[in-house]
């Protein structure tokens, strides 16, 4: 809460944390200027016991950034690892979400870079390990990062799911069990996607 209301670090040290709140959302970030910093997503482990709720949610912030963490669930979770939503100017580097529906969910989002991020989901949850929706996503930038269920099943990579503009994945991988690895399902009245370097390893489509 004081990171909330001044901007400041929440440090998260080296162990996993087990989070069994079934009403309390654990990272609800809704001011700017907030740090969340691990010691590694090996190290600095911060994991759901339930199935319905969101780990991080972010609303209408903008230079969030959030490194060196890992954020999953040990239930099947048919919420979002990262649920963000209207941030602007926010960086996510070596951030590591896994056992979601959603590893993160991104939704009316500007100017955000997400570095050498790990993003995964079950295989069998029918979701995606990043879906894109919500109204016009722009300027967003995937360096190095990857995506693709655990395990083969019904789950995309990344779902495009609305208009994007000046979208960029660089040197990405995009795993085996996915069924599509960049699934474009929106009308795409954007401009200005790049996919450049990538990897797409013996999906499906």
């Amino acid at each position: 809460d004081a990171a909330r209301a001044v901007g400041g670090t929440v440090y998260i040290p080296p162990r996993t944390f087990y989070i069994q709140s079934t009403t309390a959302t654990i990272f609800d970030l809704d001011d700017g200027g907030v740090t969340i910093k691990g010691d590694g997503p090996y190290a600095s482990i911060v994991r759901s016991t339930v199935t319905n709720k969101d780990l991080l949610t972010a609303t209408t912030t903008a230079a969030l950034r959030v490194e060196n963490i890992a954020f999953d669930s040990s239930a099947a979770s048919s919420n979002a690892g990262m649920l963000l939503t209207s941030i602007v100017n926010s960086v996510f580097d070596y951030v590591h979400v896994s056992n979601f529906k959603y590893a993160a969910d991104v939704a009316a989002c500007q100017l955000a870079n997400f570095y050498s991020c790990n993003f995964s989901t079950p295989g069998t949850a029918g979701g995606s390990s990043v879906r894109l929706a919500g109204a016009i996503v722009k300027n967003l930038r995937f360096y190095g990062c990857a995506f693709g269920p655990n395990a083969p099943g019904a789950d995309d990579g990344v779902l495009v799911d609305v208009d994007t503009s000046h979208t960029l994945f660089s040197g990405c991988v995009f795993g085996a069990s996915c069924v599509v690895g960049l699934n474009y399902a929106a009308t795409l009245a954007g401009v200005g996607h790049a996919v450049i370097g990538c990897s797409f390893r013996g999906m499906t489509t």
